[in-house]
């Protein structure tokens, strides 16, 4: 994910996948592991409500990026598609190696994990399509933010 076009290539490509792969027929409802990712985001939010403070901001940056990956992950591996999760999986990868080099607001970063406990919420009640279209938004709205920041960032250097 070299430039913006790869990435937003990279987001259509996740936005017809993954909200895809919750409403796939082989879908598991895991509701123990659904509920830790619950809890991960519930307490990433607390942190960064608290100010973050209690980790080093190299770990709090890896256990954001961490947890990030483990939700898309996690949800890829339910959907019981392999080649969905497989592909997720790849996506995740990639983004692995942008995210790291993006220092997100804590602001941003609560923002989305209240997007993730949406779709978290609406899978443990057992609502796959609403699920889905929470995935759908969250997406977008994450591919809004990285344009966004990625106009900012290039008025910031050319001017």
């Amino acid at each position: 994910l070299s430039d913006a076009g790869s990435v937003r290539a990279s987001y259509e490509f996740r936005l017809a996948v993954e909200p895809a792969a919750l409403r796939a027929t082989g879908f598991r409802f895991d509701h123990e592991a659904l509920g830790r990712l619950r809890d991960r985001h519930r307490a990433l939010v607390t942190r960064l409500t608290r100010g973050g403070d209690d980790l080093p901001a190299t770990r709090l940056r890896a256990s954001i990026v961490g947890l990030d990956a483990d939700f898309h992950v996690g949800l890829a591996d339910l959907s019981g598609n392999p080649f969905a999760a497989a592909a997720i999986k790849q996506q995740v990868g990639l983004r692995r190696l942008l995210e790291f080099g993006i220092q997100e607001k804590p602001r941003r970063v609560t923002t989305w994990c209240h997007e993730h406990l949406a779709v978290l919420d609406a899978l443990l009640s057992g609502r796959c399509d609403v699920a889905a279209d929470e995935l759908s938004a969250h997406l977008r709205c994450a591919l809004g933010r990285y344009e966004t920041s990625a106009m900012s960032a290039t008025a910031a250097a050319s001017g």
